[in-house]
């Protein structure tokens, strides 16, 4: 699944939620303008909420990828 979304991070964790481990969504970033939004179904194992996200940043070199945040049921179980 690959889909394009203008900022709403609650609406990528929903639509991710029930989808296969792999898919993904890049989005607009809604704190960081001019950057975009990856956010990965992962497996619990990795990440406890099922859903990592990362920051792709325009560099001077090309983009680089920042691993942003873990949702709020990752940081609540450790």
């Amino acid at each position: 699944m690959v889909t394009c979304l203008y900022g709403y991070s609650d609406v990528a964790l929903e639509l991710l939620a029930g989808e296969e481990v792999g898919a993904f969504i890049v989005r607009d970033s809604s704190t960081h303008p001019g950057c975009y939004a990856l956010s990965v179904r992962v497996p619990k194992y990795e990440n406890p909420a099922g859903i990592s996200h990362y920051l792709i940043m325009n560099t001077p070199r090309g983009v680089k990828l920042k691993v942003t945040y873990c949702s709020i049921e990752a940081k609540s179980s450790f």
